[in-house]
């Protein structure tokens, strides 16, 4: 689903807001809200990839919580090695095989992968804060924080890539505080500059 798009614009957009707005007294409910609503989102261009992103931001999420548990340091390396190796499974496994057959001097037809729509983004983001939690970034989020810190749809398929001390704490910001109509003009206005 584009940003531009009838659907994104008339129907998502306002639903995903109407229920983020319903469920502001609950924390963990607008979280939710907007868990599901980026999930919907990813599937809304290919429904097989929405578990491996799931995939993905969980086990990320199960190997900072035993990070955190042990600080041993050989886990943050070991998830920045997994997350490249999806990463590049779906991006050069290809280039690799057909090279390699290629020195082989046998022919390739490729694997014909299709490449899910915004894994850069989504992997790099994980491996940004996995290598901060190496630095000794102390801060350790609760599932439904960093699930939505890695699947946020407004920047999951075309970035930026967001550091987590930047999007996370705004996740406490009350959403109906008395900055809510400076917030939702504001957000309408640079919506409109990027159509």
């Amino acid at each position: 689903m584009l940003f531009n798009s009838t659907i994104f614009i008339l129907v998502f957009l306002p639903l995903t807001l109407l229920a983020y707005y319903l469920m502001a007294d609950s924390r963990r409910v607008r979280l939710a809200v907007l868990c599901l609503a980026s999930l919907v989102f990813y599937a809304y261009w290919d429904v097989r990839f929405v578990p491996l992103l799931a995939v993905s931001a969980t086990a990320n999420w199960l190997l900072v919580k035993a990070f955190a548990a042990r600080r041993a340091g050989i886990l943050s390396g070991v998830g920045v090695a997994l997350n490249l190796a999806i990463l590049g499974a779906f991006k050069y496994a290809d280039f690799f095989a057909g090279s390699l057959l290629f020195l082989g001097g046998r022919s390739f037809d490729g694997f014909n992968i299709i490449l899910p729509i915004g894994i850069s983004f989504f992997t790099f983001q994980q491996i940004s804060y996995l290598v901060d939690l190496r630095r000794g970034e102390k801060r350790i989020y609760g599932f439904l924080d960093y699930f939505l810190f890695v699947t946020f749809f407004p920047q999951l398929i075309a970035g930026p890539i967001v550091r987590h001390n930047e999007i996370i704490p705004q996740y406490e910001i009350d959403p109906r505080g008395p900055e809510v109509w400076e917030r939702l003009s504001r957000g309408f206005v640079l919506f409109l500059i990027g159509l």
